[in-house]
C-alpha cells in the first residue's frame, strides 16, 4: 500500500477534511472556502457515496487514517451522522477530529455528540468559528501521520 503524506510544496502538512452533508450546496460552499485555506477537502451528500465508510477494515491499518477531520451533518439522507461518527470511533477510527452540524439539537443528541468527542454547530453557523476551530486541529496534526490514497480507498 502507498503511503500517503499530505504535504504541500513548501512542506506544510495539507490537511484533509472529509464533509458529509445532505445539503449540496452548503458542501460545495464550504469547499470552495477551505480549499481557499489549503485544505484537501472531500465532499459527500450520501454516506453510502463515500469509499471512506463503504469498508469496514479502513480503520484497522494502524497509523493510517481516512482523513484528518470529519465533518458530518447530524441527519444525512440514510443514516445518522452521530451513529456513523461512533461507528468509525468503535471500529478505531484515527481521525482525531470531528464535527457533527445540524439545525436543531436535541439534549440527549447534544450530550452524546460531546461525550464521544465532537465539535458541534448549529447551523446556520458562524464561518469564523468553524474556521477558528479548524486551524486550532490543523496545530494538532502530526506531521509524520499517514493518510489513505483516494485512490485506493475508491
Amino acid at each position: 500500500m502507498k503511503d500517503l503524506f499530505s504535504m504541500g510544496e513548501d512542506n506544510r502538512i495539507t490537511p484533509r477534511i472529509t464533509i458529509l452533508d445532505g445539503d449540496d450546496s452548503l458542501g460545495s460552499t464550504l469547499k470552495k472556502i477551505l480549499f481557499e485555506r489549503g485544505y484537501e477537502v472531500y465532499t459527500f451528500t450520501k454516506p453510502g457515496v463515500c469509499p471512506l465508510f463503504q469498508s469496514k477494515d479502513h480503520c484497522k491499518i494502524s497509523n493510517i487514517s481516512c482523513s484528518d477531520i470529519i465533518i458530518s451533518d447530524i441527519y444525512l439522507p440514510t443514516v445518522q451522522g452521530l451513529k456513523l461518527i461512533k461507528e468509525r470511533i468503535d471500529r478505531g477510527c484515527g481521525v482525531k477530529f470531528r464535527a457533527l452540524m445540524s439545525t436543531t439539537w436535541s439534549d440527549a443528541d447534544w450530550r452524546y455528540a460531546q461525550r464521544i468527542g465532537c465539535r458541534l454547530f448549529t447551523k446556520p453557523f458562524d464561518l469564523k468559528d468553524m474556521i477558528y476551530w479548524l486551524d486550532n486541529c490543523v496545530k494538532q496534526i502530526d506531521s509524520r501521520r499517514k493518510l489513505y490514497s483516494w485512490q485506493l480507498v475508491r
